[in-house]
């Protein structure tokens, strides 16, 4: 850029704005008189600025650092270092919305914050059925995320007439998995326990007339 005075005078030029520039006037020579000869000359510098790319747990826990790096540097997006419960880290994303995967290339043209991304894993439902019997079960800790542990509940349904309780099985006619009340089980799936029924004993009572004539019966 040429600038134009009179001899004499004190030109001083002046800084301008560019992206990822910061002006360094430390060694700039901004100002100086104009010379007959036309020698000034004035210099002005300027420096690329510095920026920071940095990880937001977003909902998660941890820490992770931060780098920084000249405008228009090249960073590379960290693998995950947080930890959120009962759910899937599936990558990043700006606070614009642009997805950044692990590994990916990220230039820095500015501040950058790259968020983690969430999935919520799934539920399982545990059901008791009284698969004959009568009553209501339910357990209150379900739904149960995928692999969490589960307790098995006692039964509580009324047995239906001349049987009685002999545990819960994945299948209505027993032929499933055996489920043992008060055992833990890690849950991969809905599950769905039937009572299951055993008949009871049954004994015949007989009197005797011992000399007597006659006959009764119960």
């Amino acid at each position: 850029e040429t600038l134009y005075g009179p001899v004499g005078y004190k030109m001083t030029a002046t800084a301008k704005s560019y992206t990822g520039f910061g002006y360094n006037s430390a060694i700039s020579n901004a100002s100086g008189t104009i010379k007959t000869d036309g020698s000034l000359v004035l210099n002005l510098y300027y420096d690329r600025l510095t920026y920071t790319l940095s990880y937001d747990a977003n909902g998660g826990t941890g820490t992770m650092a931060s780098r920084t790096g000249k405008y228009e540097s090249v960073l590379t997006a960290a693998s995950n270092g947080f930890t959120r419960d009962h759910y899937t880290f599936t990558g990043w994303k700006t606070s614009g919305g642009t997805v950044v995967n692990v590994g990916d290339s990220v230039t820095l043209t500015g501040d950058i914050t790259l968020l983690a991304q969430w999935q919520e894993k799934a539920k399982f439902s545990v059901q008791y059925l009284p698969n004959g019997g009568t009553g209501t079960m339910s357990d209150a800790n379900s739904p149960y995320y995928v692999d969490a542990m589960f307790t098995v509940l006692a039964n509580t349904f009324t047995a239906p007439a001349n049987t009685h309780f002999t545990g819960w099985n994945t299948a209505a006619d027993g032929k499933g998995t055996s489920y043992a009340a008060g055992l833990s089980y890690a849950i991969s799936s809905d599950v769905k326990l039937y009572a299951q029924w055993g008949s009871n004993n049954q004994y015949t009572v007989t009197y005797y007339g011992n000399g007597g004539t006659g006959s009764m019966t119960d």
